[in-house]
């Protein structure tokens, strides 16, 4: 994703990435991201929680706007709570 992401950048699109392993997404030096501590796969928040799907989309959408320096990777305090049985 980090690829494309500087490809789309260059093309003057501001883009950022929602990761789950940061020190992979700061190896391809992406623009901007934003990292929280989920399962791979559920990168916008657990199953059936739009409520915390939506804010995280939300504050997704404010990064692009407010981080300026390139490979700028944050950590939202976003934490998983689903059991297991309802990821699946």
């Amino acid at each position: 994703m980090g690829l494309i992401q500087n490809v789309i950048e260059g093309m003057g699109v501001p883009t950022v990435s929602i990761t789950v392993h940061p020190h992979l997404t700061a190896g391809v030096g992406v623009p901007r991201a934003i990292t929280l501590r989920f399962p791979q796969g559920n990168v916008v928040g657990e199953p059936f929680n739009e409520e915390q799907q939506l804010a995280i989309l939300a504050n997704a959408l404010h990064a692009v706007e407010t981080i300026q320096r390139p490979n700028t990777i944050l950590e939202w305090p976003y934490r998983w709570r689903a059991r297991p049985q309802e990821t699946r």
